[in-house]
């Protein structure tokens, strides 16, 4: 019997923040990369990775796994053109790219979409979603 590698979630938030958190554009473009909360007084613009859902994505007797992100980018500039700039970014760094993470390999990686919206009348928030496929390392 095959041991059930269990969740693939950790993993892959770790290679998204690694993959995110060690580009040097972003660095310059934002104030930094936080996996679910930022720190309180944090300034803008900055990026989240946030919300997942996982499901399983078995193949006979392989195991496999489907997960979807959000990663949320906030920004106070006025307009929603550097929203947009850093979401272009990262979507550089994450679409179709393969990402290191530890015990498990990214099989598929593809964008959903995304939104940006005003939140008052300073904040925009740009949403991004992404699917993956991961299968456990061999």
């Amino acid at each position: 019997m095959i041991p059930n590698p269990g969740t693939a979630q950790f993993a892959l938030s770790a290679g998204i923040y690694k993959e995110l958190s060690t580009s040097q554009l972003l660095s310059t473009l934002t104030k930094g990369v936080f996996d679910g909360d930022a720190p309180p007084a944090i300034a803008y613009p900055y990026i989240v990775i946030g919300e997942t859902t996982e499901g399983n994505n078995d193949l006979l007797n392989r195991f496999g796994m489907v997960l979807t992100v959000a990663i949320h980018v906030w920004s106070r500039y006025r307009g929603t053109s550097e929203a947009k700039i850093i979401t272009n970014e990262i979507l550089k760094r994450l679409n179709r790219h393969q990402l290191p993470c530890e015990d498990w390999v990214v099989t598929l990686a593809t964008y959903e979409g995304a939104n940006t919206l005003t939140e008052g009348d300073e904040v925009r928030h740009a949403i991004i979603r992404m699917r993956y496929k991961m299968s456990p390392k061999e």
